[in-house]
């Protein structure tokens, strides 16, 4: 049987919202508590299913700076699809100041 969320909750006698709260690593969770969530998660089995899906929404038809380090990493770390845009947005117009 595979290991959820549910799953791992009803072993450790915890709600889904406080296994979820752990797996994700909040701080809303006493250190005992994530040690005992994580003993049964992985005595389960669980394994995390990792990022599944990725948008990178940037303006312009080239990536710079930032935005390029981070696509260059996102390519490296796992199966990533570049979608370049065909089109550019219009030019945003400023209002007339005649009078």
């Amino acid at each position: 049987m595979k290991a959820t969320i549910r799953s791992i909750a009803k072993e450790a006698n915890v709600s889904p919202a406080t296994v979820s709260r752990v797996l994700s690593g909040s701080t809303q969770v006493t250190p005992r508590m994530r040690s005992h969530v994580l003993n049964i998660a992985r005595k389960l089995g669980y394994h995390s299913a990792g990022i599944r899906n990725v948008a990178l929404i940037a303006g312009g038809n080239f990536f710079s700076g930032y935005d390029a380090l981070l696509l260059q990493a996102l390519q490296k770390s796992s199966d990533i699809e570049t979608i370049a845009p065909s089109w550019s947005p219009p030019p945003i117009s400023t209002p007339s100041t005649t009078a």
